[in-house]
């Protein structure tokens, strides 16, 4: 992988301090499945829903985005592996504790997580590459 283009949003750099930096993305599971019974607005309720949930749970300097593929995205500086692994184990709680209310009624939602930990004390020039943890 290529931590040049893991670490970046919109072309611009995610990185604006040295020390580790955590990529989290989340995915909803059997999202899809909901989206083809119910239609895309349902998704776009649940995506909602989730993440005003797990705002609480974030730490301050998190940035959540909504990225491709209807996933959630966290970018967090000054977190590394073991800090992921606990916050990634708290948002999955957060949102498996209660089911979401939708127009549908209550729909029971669990997470999904890929994470990129970036550790600078790794040179790039010696082709350092990210963490990668699932």
């Amino acid at each position: 992988m290529n931590r040049q283009r893991i670490f970046r949003r919109n072309g611009q750099p995610l990185r604006s301090q040295a020390g580790p930096h955590a990529l989290i993305i989340l995915g909803i599971d059997n999202l899809g499945a909901l989206e083809d019974l119910f239609g895309e607005p349902l998704g776009d309720e649940i995506i909602e829903a989730v993440e005003a949930r797990i705002a609480p749970v974030m730490p301050s300097r998190a940035t959540l985005w909504r990225a491709e593929h209807r996933r959630i995205a966290l970018s967090i500086p000054q977190l590394d592996r073991t800090g992921v692994s606990a916050l990634v184990t708290e948002l999955q709680v957060t949102i498996a504790q209660q089911a979401i209310p939708t127009s549908q009624g209550p729909v029971a939602v669990t997470l999904g997580a890929g994470c990129v930990v970036d550790d600078d004390r790794l040179p790039e020039a010696e082709g350092s590459s990210p963490t990668l943890l699932n």
